[in-house]
């Protein structure tokens, strides 16, 4: 009897097509077909199209502004995916695949990325990332014959290369790390391991919200002058002046009117 892990072991280890499965098993390629299109259903991917699984990002900008050209680095990526179908295969606990660290669960897998995606904006970056998990994952399949579902990422940092400040701290030898106020977690911090002087924002969950936000700010700073807090001052004390000439013009208006 031809069964769903049977014909996963024939098309995916075998190599067989669907005419030979048919012929092996003396049934016809309806049947072979009506089988296939079982598994298809529960998301296996046959070839390399990528299609079969969904990948859920943490956050998803609709809009891209502009950036100053500075390189966006994202690195430590970890991933953790739900086991929804297992083939054959016994799985190992810890195996590599394309260098990445894969730890296989009862149910479940974690995936540590070690490739690095670069960008002008942390939304390019990011963008790189999806586009090369979605291939990595249906190797993972393909090698392992399992079907993956509910693709969580569960830490992502991201960096800005040869930041000013960094660079600056790096120069006089000193250290910076930023530790969160609610749980006293470090959220962003001064790195410098690959020989490059980069902001790093490691926050398991707003690691890109951070970077969005920050290089927006450092964008308006390099692309305008930076306003003391005296020249603030100053212009809220002439806008008083030029609102009470005009109260007075007013007044002097309507006495004339009367």
């Amino acid at each position: 009897m031809l069964t769903q892990e049977k014909l996963l072991r024939h098309l995916k280890k075998e190599f067989l097509t669907v005419k030979q499965v048919a012929k092996k098993y003396n049934i016809s390629i309806q049947a072979v077909y009506k089988t296939l299109n079982k598994l298809k259903k529960k998301g296996v991917v046959f070839g390399s199209s990528g299609r079969g699984f969904n990948f859920q990002s943490t956050s998803t900008p609709t809009t891209q502004k502009g950036f100053n050209k500075k390189v966006i680095r994202l690195h430590g990526q970890e991933f953790n995916l739900k086991i929804k179908f297992k083939g054959y295969l016994d799985l190992p606990s810890i195996d590599y695949l394309d260098k990445n660290t894969i730890r296989f669960y009862k149910n479940s897998i974690e995936v540590y990325v070690k490739h690095s995606f670069y960008g002008y904006s942390p939304i390019e970056a990011r963008n790189k990332s999806i586009r090369y998990m979605k291939r990595f994952i249906t190797m993972l399949q393909d090698k392992y014959y399992i079907i993956v579902k509910n693709i969580r990422q569960v830490n992502a940092h991201y960096s800005e290369e040869e930041n000013e400040l960094s660079k600056d701290f790096h120069a006089k030898k000193k250290k910076l790390s930023i530790r969160s106020e609610t749980d006293d977690k470090i959220w962003a911090k001064i790195d410098f391991s690959l020989n490059v002087n980069e902001f790093e924002f490691i926050d398991p969950n707003k690691s890109f919200e951070d970077t969005q936000k920050l290089t927006d700010f450092f964008n308006d700073v390099r692309e305008h002058e930076l306003v003391t807090i005296s020249e603030i001052k100053l212009l809220m004390a002439n806008m008083l002046k030029i609102t009470s000439r005009n109260v007075i013009a007013i007044k002097k208006i309507e006495r004339r009117l009367d």
